[in-house]
């Protein structure tokens, strides 16, 4: 099962990246090279923490799913003898 908080962090942080993009493409003149290169480098940055986040998230659901029958208790006749 897909936890939707955490596909919704992955595309959050795909969608960042890709604007982040584009506005330093439109902008590159005003921004000098330098500018513009900080500005990618802070968009991905973000975007891989959003992205580190959601990743978290999902292997936490994916325990959880995983672990729902450790938990059961054993009935009498399952127990061994002592």
């Amino acid at each position: 099962m897909r936890n939707v908080i955490a596909v919704i962090l992955k595309v959050l942080a795909i969608v960042i990246t890709v604007v982040a993009v584009i506005l330093v493409v439109i902008g590159i003149e005003e921004l000098e090279g330098v500018g513009g290169m900080l500005t990618i480098l802070y968009a991905v940055v973000l975007s891989f923490s959003i992205y580190t986040y959601g990743e978290v998230i999902q292997l936490l659901q994916d325990i959880k799913n995983n672990t729902g029958g450790c938990g059961v208790k054993q009935s009498q006749e399952q127990l061994p003898g002592i």
